[in-house]
């Protein structure tokens, strides 16, 4: 007697096992997920991505792009997807650029509603500060806004960043506010204990810059922790010898470079080496941090300024030294994103050292020299 033929549906084989990846691939592209037999699960829709604020090179085509290492164009959800991958996702920002922190904020948010995110690193915060969401905050803190889109010059919401003739341009946010607090600043009462929990340098660090990704993390209830060296580490970091070995000599001689440059060679040449110790050690210090915080199959987010987020010269070439890894010996995965704001030299896709860039418009451009040297006029006339 002949086994009996199972019915097509059911046989297994190359040609239908095909088909059932070919199914659960489609799947997952449509936003759904198999969580577990029987079980479905649906992804968050995406947050509104920022309208701009700066206008410095709006009118170019790569404003609003993004672009991988290999040259092709991403979506946001694909980016989103590439830094949620990662053990560490590191969001390279330019520190007065107000573009760069909205987006900062949106991917905090994308991340925190797919319960992707472990903690929001900050450069901005000296290591053994940190707030550890809402609980933290004092009683009678106001609740999050309520966000409501309106597309500028026609057309949808949906169709807000087309570029064609006639679509709409980036959407208007606004907020009402909830539980008190301005249009302005919705989360005034919540902001004070935020602020004094990580020891906040509002004079290095504008808090009205910083608010939108702070902010993002704690209404998610996501850590926000200080990785960055104290400044009374870093006169000993200055004086050790130890940091000239912590990078390959190239680095550090391109470090120097680069320490010279943003200088705008007023430092004298013996001082060069010694502040590149400095910047090691702060690589260092949150290599370490972003160790510390690392959860399975959640990322790390980390803000910090762009030299930082370098694959090559930066905080990626500290984490074998960072101690032990909680996920075992592997070093942990690290997704590198620039946010470049756009000029006339701008190349179209990323530097070696990111995996990604996203452009933006441009802030207007300031003499940084000019007012380097003034610093330092006012300091030796000091008695």
């Amino acid at each position: 007697m002949s086994k009996p033929r199972l019915p097509a549906r059911h046989r297994s084989g190359p040609v239908h096992d095909a088909r059932r990846r070919t199914l659960v691939l489609g799947l997952g592209a449509s936003g759904l997920a198999l969580s577990q037999p029987g079980a479905w699960a649906v992804e968050p829709a995406l947050p509104p991505l920022p309208a701009f604020q700066e206008t410095g090179f709006a009118d170019s085509p790569l404003v609003g792009r993004i672009v991988g290492a290999d040259g092709l164009a991403l979506q946001p959800a694909q980016l989103l997807a590439q830094c949620a991958a990662a053990s560490i996702c590191m969001l390279g920002e330019q520190h007065d650029h107000p573009d760069h922190h909205a987006l900062q904020a949106w991917v905090i948010q994308a991340l925190a509603a797919r319960g992707q995110l472990a903690a929001v690193a900050l450069e901005m915060v000296d290591a053994g500060r940190r707030f550890d969401g809402p609980a933290d905050a004092a009683p009678g803190n106001a609740e999050p806004p309520q966000v409501s889109l309106a597309p500028t010059g026609g057309g949808s919401a949906g169709r807000a960043w087309g570029r064609s003739p006639g679509n709409a341009g980036p959407p208007q946010v606004s907020l009402t506010p909830a539980g008190g607090g301005s249009a302005s600043r919705p989360w005034g009462r919540s902001e004070n204990g935020v602020r004094q929990a990580l020891h906040w340098n509002n004079d290095g660090w504008p808090w009205a810059l910083y608010v939108g990704p702070v902010m993002a993390a704690v209404r998610a209830g996501i850590p926000v922790v200080g990785v960055n060296l104290p400044d009374a580490e870093m006169m000993n970091a200055y004086r050790d010898p130890k940091w000239d070995a912590s990078v390959p000599e190239a680095v550090r001689r391109s470090v120097i470079d680069d320490v010279r440059d943003s200088h705008c060679g007023l430092l004298p040449a013996a001082q060069l080496p010694a502040m590149a110790r400095i910047q090691f050690a702060r690589d260092a210090s949150m290599a370490a941090g972003c160790v510390a915080l690392l959860q399975p199959r959640r990322t790390v987010v980390l803000l910090a300024g762009s030299f930082h987020a370098d694959k090559t010269v930066g905080i990626a070439l500290h984490l074998a030294a960072a101690g032990p890894v909680a996920h075992g010996t592997k070093l942990p995965s690290v997704f590198s994103l620039l946010l470049q704001g756009v000029d006339g030299d701008t190349a179209p896709r990323p530097p070696s050292g990111f995996d990604a860039v996203w452009f933006t418009p441009s802030t207007p451009p300031v003499d940084h020299c000019a007012a380097l040297r003034k610093s330092l006029a006012d300091k030796a006339g000091k008695p």
